[in-house]
């Protein structure tokens, strides 16, 4: 009997025992998990600082692009003037050149009426250059909807001048700067169909491009950055379309620079 009851409160001991080991493992697993879970907390938070970070970034990196973009056309608005300043003085040179020619041939028969009728010539402005210069200086001023009307008012003009296709080019400019993406890669189109002799070739085909990235077409858009660097490929813009492709094909790009 008494055996008997020895082994009882021995058994009675080690329950007792093994219970409590069983609660102070317990609470240690849940002072485990709890840790856990706010380190988990912690990383989520993390994530969602440096996601706010990356989108403020990209937020930069837009606006700068914007930005280069509105100075490239300033540049180029101001080269074009140069540009345009520049053949009006050599034709005014040449057209007085040809006239003082006249005048020496007929010097003797010269009248006061014939000076006179010579005055008004040479004094009447050239309306489609004006126009044209309208137009680029419309676009200094960011006034597109004038621009536009300039630069196709000058072409109805001087659809074969020498300046015709830089009209082109400036029509596009301007929707492109309104955001009007699809008729801009049409106009840029235009360009290339009608004037496919002129150095804005290049240019016109990577705007086109870009209008087709910004209508979400990547397909159309790789094609023209492609015709961009068959076309123009000693340009500027063959360079910044080969970039271009490469951000839009990253695994056509992998696979034309092989295994390493």
């Amino acid at each position: 009997m008494k055996n008997v009851l020895a082994v009882a409160v021995l058994a009675i001991g080690l329950v007792t025992s093994m219970a409590g080991a069983g609660d102070k493992d317990t609470y240690k697993l849940e002072q485990k998990i709890t840790q856990l879970e706010q380190e988990l907390r912690d990383l989520q938070a993390a994530f969602r600082q440096q996601g706010a970070e990356i989108a403020q970034k990209m937020m930069a990196v837009e606006q700068m692009r914007a930005d280069w973009n509105g100075f490239q056309g300033s540049v180029d608005a101001i080269s074009q003037q140069q540009q345009l300043l520049f053949d009006q003085l050599k034709k005014y040179i040449d057209e007085f050149d040809g006239r003082l020619r006249s005048v020496e041939k007929r010097s003797a028969e010269v009248t006061p009426s014939d000076t006179g009728e010579t005055e008004t010539v040479a004094a009447r402005p050239d309306t489609a250059a004006t126009t044209y210069q309208q137009g680029l200086n419309a676009v200094q001023e960011r006034d597109y909807d004038t621009a536009l009307a300039s630069f196709r008012q000058y072409l109805r003009a001087a659809p074969q001048s020498g300046m015709a296709a830089q009209a082109q080019y400036w029509i596009g400019e301007c929707l492109f700067a309104q955001k009007n993406f699809q008729d801009a890669a049409k106009e840029f189109q235009a360009l290339v169909d009608r004037y496919p002799g002129s150095e804005k070739i290049g240019a016109a085909l990577f705007k086109q491009g870009l209008a087709f990235a910004e209508l979400g077409m990547k397909p159309q858009a790789a094609g023209a950055y492609r015709k961009v660097v068959a076309q123009a490929p000693n340009s500027k813009e063959a360079r910044q379309a080969t970039t271009r492709l490469r951000l839009l094909e990253p695994t056509a790009a992998t696979a034309e620079r092989g295994p390493r």
